[in-house]
């Protein structure tokens, strides 16, 4: 997917939305933001070029902090689903964690040290206040429900 950096079709009916981006989907405003959270890779820029080498292949998959930063400026719409790989690990922090461990008890020392998810994420989740935010990386049907300081 490097070659759709910002995003295009992929498939019929099946579009990406690049590294991080929006769409406006029928007045419907979806954010995105690829990758996975890795504290070593997430200052750096893109570096990796084809052929990829082995440590190549793993860091193209890693979020970067210009794609957070891109993101935190969207703020001219309401953003009704936030899509990403990682939980923002505020998630970590105000869930029901005896109930999660029952599921994947190997989160255990994710949750302890707080490091379940992507720290960068709880500023969007902040700052753009999406109604709803939909993640994957942990394999696991979990729901939260957060109130934004505002009540909204």
């Amino acid at each position: 997917m490097k070659d759709l950096y910002y995003g295009g079709w992929v498939a019929e009916n099946m579009y990406y939305m690049g590294y991080s981006g929006f769409v406006d989907w029928n007045g419907l405003w979806i954010g995105g933001i690829s990758g996975i959270f890795k504290p070593y890779d997430f200052k750096k820029g893109y570096t990796e070029v084809y052929p990829f080498s082995d440590s190549d292949i793993k860091s193209v998959y890693h979020t970067r902090e210009f794609e957070v930063m891109k993101v935190l400026h969207m703020n001219s719409e309401p953003i009704d689903i936030m899509l990403s790989h990682d939980w923002p690990t505020v998630i970590g922090d105000i869930t029901d964690k005896k109930a999660l461990l029952k599921i994947k008890p190997h989160f255990d020392e994710d949750l302890r040290t707080h490091k379940l998810g992507n720290p960068h994420f709880n500023q969007i989740l902040k700052t753009l206040k999406p109604q709803f935010w939909c993640s994957a990386h942990l394999h696991v049907r979990w729901s939260e429900i957060i109130e934004h300081s505002d009540g909204s």
